[in-house]
């Protein structure tokens, strides 16, 4: 996004682990940032290629953009109807989601043999 630009990247550790937020690391107040982060005044999402490094920014995104969508709520009654679909539609996504992986982890976890909607494959043909 154009007004998020210039952005600041401060890499550590030889590039394994970086630290970049849009609202904690301002171009304009770099200096004090970066001396608050060294610090330890500043508590920065540490970003890293870990699976757990990347949930967490997950996470954090989430939130800001819960917090965002708060804000827009409290616009007016049409704004805020406007969240709340898109709140219902996207824990129905994440339903769906989650329900679908429960299926495929049952079909992958069920023992060899006749399966409840194979009905006919059980019964010998009668002539």
């Amino acid at each position: 996004k154009k007004a998020e630009l210039p952005r600041v990247l401060v890499t550590v550790d030889d590039l394994q682990g970086w630290y970049e937020d849009v609202d904690g690391l301002r171009l304009d107040s770099l200096e004090k940032d970066l001396q608050d982060l060294h610090s330890g005044e500043k508590d920065l999402l540490r970003q890293g290629k870990s699976v757990w490094q990347r949930l967490q920014l997950y996470q954090r995104e989430a939130i800001r953009y819960g917090q965002h969508l708060y804000a827009y709520a409290q616009r007016g009654p049409r704004e805020a109807a406007l969240a709340g679909a898109a709140v219902a539609g996207g824990l129905a996504a994440i339903m769906t989601a989650g329900w679908c992986q429960v299926a495929c982890c049952r079909v992958l976890m069920s023992e060899d043999g006749s399966e409840p909607w194979d009905r006919y494959q059980g019964h010998a043909k009668r002539e």
